[in-house]
């Protein structure tokens, strides 16, 4: 991927980028990994080639193949557990990079005499996590407040920080399922009965020397406009 094929246009810059550094603006391509660094880049590639290899190597599509196909050779117990641990230790250690997201609660913030602050979080399963949300990114608002839930990527630093990439929860149920594309616009098309009697009755393009006097065109008998003058009949 080549970075420069994705770089924001600076009218998509934050407004203090270039007047200020005392708040960083880290954003500054269409994809985030082009922002990443090296070794975060080089630590989350390494462990996917690892994961991968230790997948294969393990037969572990092979036993799960055979369980769910009408097979005569079953896997046995054994190759079974060893899959089963194998896979949960490779699920562990995506989580623990937050390959796999994973929901956090703040159980504790805590902050030194120089107003330095640390945030413990921790997941359902009691795994915790200690991070230093940074000041140089108070102007950034779409990260999540600190004491909110969220989906925290220890994996991924937000560059030129030592804080990890954070994401806001955004909770999934039947309500949200059924406004998630409102507004819905109607169809603006005519309807199908409309377009039938429209193209039935034939449209005129001369004009009557009534309809020229009466502003009225394309009517072979134009209503009369203004007040009716009954005719003088004396002679």
């Amino acid at each position: 991927m080549q970075r420069k094929n994705h770089e924001k246009p600076r009218l998509l810059f934050a407004h203090y980028y270039e007047v200020s550094s005392l708040q960083l603006f880290p954003y500054k391509h269409d994809a985030y990994v082009c922002d990443a660094t090296a070794s975060d880049i080089e630590l989350i590639m390494g462990t996917c080639n690892e994961t991968t290899v230790k997948l294969q190597q393990s037969r572990v599509f092979e036993i799960r193949n055979k369980l769910e196909h009408n097979n005569e050779e079953i896997p046995s117990a054994k190759e079974m557990g060893k899959s089963i641990e194998l896979v949960s230790e490779v699920v562990t250690t995506l989580q623990d990079l937050g390959l796999i997201p994973v929901i956090f609660a703040t159980k504790a913030v805590q902050s030194d005499a120089f107003d330095r602050t640390w945030v413990v979080s921790e997941d359902g399963l009691g795994r915790e996590i200690k991070w230093h949300p940074s000041p140089a990114l108070k102007a950034i608002r779409s990260l999540p407040e600190i004491t909110e839930p969220q989906i925290i990527i220890p994996g991924f630093r937000i560059p030129e920080t030592n804080e990890p990439l954070r994401f806001e929860v955004e909770e999934d149920s039947e309500y949200t399922k059924m406004w998630q594309d409102y507004p819905k616009h109607g169809s603006r098309e005519a309807p199908k009965d409309i377009e039938k009697v429209s193209a039935a009755v034939p449209v005129s393009s001369e004009e009557s020397p009534q309809s020229r006097n009466s502003g009225v065109t394309g009517t072979s008998d134009p209503q009369p406009v203004g007040p009716s003058v009954p005719h003088d009949t004396r002679v």
